[in-house]
This record gives C-alpha cells, structure tokens and sequence, in this order.
C-alpha cells in the first residue's frame, strides 16, 4: 500500500513539473526565425502553406533582378519565369502550386506591364486578365481558383479565375481601387480597397458573394497602407496577416517604427513586431498560424521571417 502512495505521489510530482514547464513555454510567447536566400543582399517571404513550404522573393543587387523561390524541407529552390526580367512568388496551395508575377525582358519599368502566371508540376502558365494592362497573381487554393489584381484605364481590380473564367472583382463603393491578396480553400477571399470617403486603405473580406469592410487596427493611422500591401495572408479559419502604419509617416526603409504587421484571429488583432527591427510587414498565414513576412534591421537590410506562435 505504502509503494502505490509513493508512485502516486511522484505521478502527481511529475505532472505538477510537466504543467509548470508547459506554462513557462506559453509564456515565453511566439519564435521568430529568419530566412535569406543563400547569398541575397534582401529577401522576403509571401507565403506558407499547411505542410510548411514557404514561397517569396530574393535579389543579389536590387528590386530590377528580384526573383522568386521555393524553401522546402530546408531546400531553396529559385524560380524564373522564362526570358522575364524579374520574377516574384506570392502564394503557394497546399498542393505546392505556386502564383506570382513576372515582368518580361526589356521592360523594367516601375509598374505597369506586370504578368501573372500559374506554375504547377514544373511548367509556367500565363495569368492575364482580359484587356488589362497588367495581372498580378497573389493567392490560390486547393481547389486552383486564382485571385489577384489587375489594372486598366479605370483604375485598378481584383480578380477571381474559376475553371477557366474571370471575374472582376470590385468592393462596393471604392475609389477605383481594390486588390484581392488571397483565397482560402472554402472560397473566402481578402483583400484591400481605397475609401471613396475617407482616401484611406481598408481590408475586406468577400465571403459568399458578401462583401465586408474589416474594421482598422485600433490607433493605427492606416491599415494596409499605400505603397506596401499589394499582398496579405488568409488561412482556412479565416484568420487574416498583414501590416499597419502607426505614424502619419509611413514609407517603405524610411518610417523607423511606424510599419507593423498584425495577425487577426476570431475578431482580435495581434500585432507582430520582430524583436529589433525597424519594420515588419506580413504576407501569408496558414492553418497553424505560422506567419510569413519581412523586416528591415538596423543596417537596412530586408530579411523574410516565420512566426510560430
């Protein structure tokens, strides 16, 4: 009897210790773990799918040759849209189909002439939508609806390509201006929109043909500023991964402090600051709620991160 109280108690014992490191690990918060593309002087992450692979970008000298790679099981792998002049990657399935744009040869302009394309199973297919003057593709899902942006003489929309067929998409009021970033495997869709009121960039979610105006982080001067935020993050709970200015001031390498990235989950923001940088963006979200981005540290330089939380 006397044996069984002992090994009851030392159950009890390790099972106290075991809860006591257990709170201390929640406590301890989020890790952070930088990312750069063997030898890049800048690199980004876009995007992270449920089984980890990550998608974004990288330069050996500026953004006129950025291209895009793949880091999966700790392998890099860099993808080049044939004869383009710079190629990025945006989001990845959870089949390993990846999206992105491209710009093609002898035109580097700033923006404008930009092309979307599809790469799955090792072969590139273009993304255009009709008459526009230029795509960007920046999300698809499982089943390979495509989402992105595109822009003509009217301004600039979202898009939906569904078996074949495009849509436009376009919120409800907004200044000649929406950008669809993502797509999750139900169909919901995120994305951003200039306010015909206010000339301020808000988010928004199109869920079932119904779209919603995502209320701004509270105190923040902008959420998903100009310049910046042509891409953001939605996993399949509908948790959404982006960025906010906090100063009136907000410039990409300029504004020291001012550029935020967030994670909202069931209403409430959480925002995301990578311990010691000057700014952090957010890009991509998945069903763990791994977060992918990019910071600016002290010297200048741009590295893409994962936040595990």
């Amino acid at each position: 009897m006397k044996r069984i109280v002992v090994v009851a108690f030392g159950a009890v014992l390790v099972m106290s210790l075991m809860l006591a490191i257990g709170w201390k690990t929640r406590a301890a918060g989020p890790t952070f773990t930088t990312i750069d593309f063997p030898g890049a002087v800048a690199s980004l992450g876009t995007d992270i799918n449920d089984s980890g692979q990550v998608v974004g970008e990288y330069t050996f000298s500026g953004l006129g040759d950025r291209q895009g790679f793949l880091l999966s099981n700790g392998v890099f792998t860099s993808i080049t849209y044939p004869d383009a002049t710079w190629t990025r990657a945006v989001a990845i399935n959870r089949y390993g189909d990846i999206v992105g744009d491209h710009k093609e040869a002898g035109n580097n302009s700033g923006n404008g002439n930009d092309y979307g394309y599809l790469l799955h199973g090792g072969v590139f297919t273009s993304v255009v939508f009709p008459n526009s003057d230029s795509t960007v593709s920046t999300g698809i899902n499982a089943n390979g609806d495509i989402v992105g942006w595109y822009t003509d003489n009217k301004g600039t929309h979202g898009f939906l390509l569904r078996a074949g067929t495009y849509a436009s998409i376009d919120f409800p009021g907004a200044a000649a201006f929406t950008e669809v970033w993502k797509i999750n495997d139900t169909g919901e869709i995120v994305g951003r929109y200039r306010s015909s009121t206010d000339g301020n960039y808000h988010v928004f979610v199109l869920n079932n043909g119904s779209f919603t105006s995502v209320p701004d982080v509270l105190g923040s001067v902008q959420t998903a500023p100009d310049g910046f935020s042509e891409d953001g993050g939605l996993n399949n709970a509908g948790d959404i991964a982006a960025h906010y200015c906090s100063s009136k001031s907000c410039a990409l390498f300029t504004s020291v402090g001012a550029l935020h990235a967030f994670l909202l989950k069931g209403g409430v923001y959480t925002t995301i600051d990578y311990p010691g940088a000057v700014e952090t963006l957010a890009f991509g979200v998945n069903s763990s709620d791994i977060v992918i981005g990019g910071y600016e540290d002290s010297r200048g330089k741009f590295h893409a991160y994962l936040r595990k939380p």
